[in-house]
């Protein structure tokens, strides 16, 4: 009728019981609208229906997702994600992942059956019945419900690299009596790797488990370089023991304590690439096994008590472009939760700084002749000579390893 109307829609309004009310508007300045007309969606509607119950393909409250807000990155049990605008997460678009804004996000509870989902490579998470899963199916990418994937034949992509914006640089390690900036440095990383792997903490000092002398050395000489004149104690020859209450604190709030409960903070995530490669190397130099098996390949294989910890190893190899799969464990009283890497992406995995670990990488490299994972989709015949078409031209030593790749799926 060409009159100015307004019209109240909720903008992450709060409500009760941790959740809230926001609303995606679907026109712009310029389109015209009929009275009545619906304006846009809630984060509790579909199509302009009401989602409740059965009409939600929701996953398990557990279920570790990433997301950045204020605060940060985070890669948490989504149940932890607060309502907030400015929310951003990976979105897939034309088979890419871009970090794009959380458009909805619903807390709810449901009375529809949950179906647990485990790939091959050891992925588990929990899905309603009516949840869609994407699938790679005779050549093609396809949605589909739990109930109809082909089990054994169907593959369940995965991102092989996740892009996080650099935004930390530094972080800020203090005491009642001292602060220190320190820079996110490869070094550093390897140290907090170390922690995460075999630190204690004990009262106002932390001790690093350390027999082999390359870590020794390595521990000593990272603490001189970030915290010049604090007490190292190097006398036990299964230890070493850095008397900083500073640095306590900072590991103790960042990375937990104990085997059971320690994790990757957020701030590692968004670390520059060689803070990142460092605590991957300190770790393994801690916790990680290198063996080079009989049929030829390499295991590169690390353990943990934490689940969150194995998880956060994951993700944060992922943002380097490693990926690994998951493999579980049990010690004499619990399960434990392991990583493997993936032999594709072991060229990637930075160097370790230990004794004999980094010769058994190197050397696994060198030699490895099985190369096949499942997290690699076979080719189909067709496809197969295509590609061994579109080589042709290629010198003939890099075409042979090229034939006997494609072979192989």
């Amino acid at each position: 009728d060409g009159k100015t109307h307004h019209v109240n829609y909720a903008h992450n309004f709060p409500l009760n019981g941790g959740s809230f009310l926001h609303t995606e508007l679907e026109v712009k300045e310029g389109d015209k609208v009929k009275s009545g007309q619906i304006l846009g969606d809630s984060n509790f509607s579909r199509g302009h229906a009401l989602a409740l119950g059965k009409n939600l393909q929701s996953v398990s409250g557990d279920t570790r997702v990433f997301w950045i807000d204020d605060d940060g990155p985070h890669f948490d049990p989504i149940q932890d994600l607060h309502p907030r605008s400015g929310i951003i997460t990976p979105t897939i678009d034309n088979k890419r992942i871009d970090l794009n804004p959380l458009r909805a996000y619903i807390g709810h509870f449901t009375d529809e059956g949950m179906v647990e989902v485990k790939t091959w490579n050891g992925y588990v998470f929990k899905c309603t019945e009516s949840h869609s899963l994407v699938v790679f199916r005779d050549g093609e990418l396809k949605e589909v419900k739990p109930a109809d994937v082909q089990i054994d034949k169907d593959f369940i992509p995965r991102a092989r690299r996740i892009e996080v914006p650099i935004t930390a640089y530094e972080v800020k390690i203090s005491s009642r009596l001292r602060e220190h900036n320190v820079t996110l440095t490869r070094e550093f990383g390897e140290l907090c790797g170390l922690y995460i792997s075999e630190g204690s903490p004990q009262r106002t000092k932390v001790s690093i488990a350390a027999q082999d002398p390359i870590i020794r050395e390595r521990v000593i000489a990272i603490v001189q370089q970030i915290l010049p004149g604090v007490n190292i104690n190097a006398n036990n020859p299964n230890a070493i023991i850095i008397h900083s209450a500073a640095l306590l604190n900072f590991f103790v709030e960042s990375f937990g304590r104990g085997a059971d409960f320690k994790r990757i903070p957020g701030f590692c995530y968004a670390a520059p690439i060689e803070f990142r490669e460092g605590l991957l190397s300190g770790y393994w130099a801690g916790d990680g096994t290198v063996v080079n098996t009989r049929n030829g390949s390499l295991d590169v294989v690390a353990y943990s008590n934490s689940r969150p910890l194995r998880d956060g190893l994951a993700f944060l190899g992922l943002t380097l472009g490693i990926r690994f799969s998951y493999v579980s464990g049990n010690s004499r009283i619990k399960a434990v939760h392991g990583i493997r890497l993936l032999i594709a992406d072991a060229g990637r995995f930075p160097k370790i700084n230990h004794s004999y670990k980094q010769e058994k990488l190197t050397h696994g490299l060198e030699k490895a002749q099985v190369w096949q994972s499942t997290d690699m989709v076979p080719l189909s015949i067709h496809d197969q000579n295509i590609l061994r078409q579109r080589i042709e031209h290629i010198e003939i030593s890099r075409r042979k390893a090229l034939l006997r790749e494609i072979a192989r799926g």
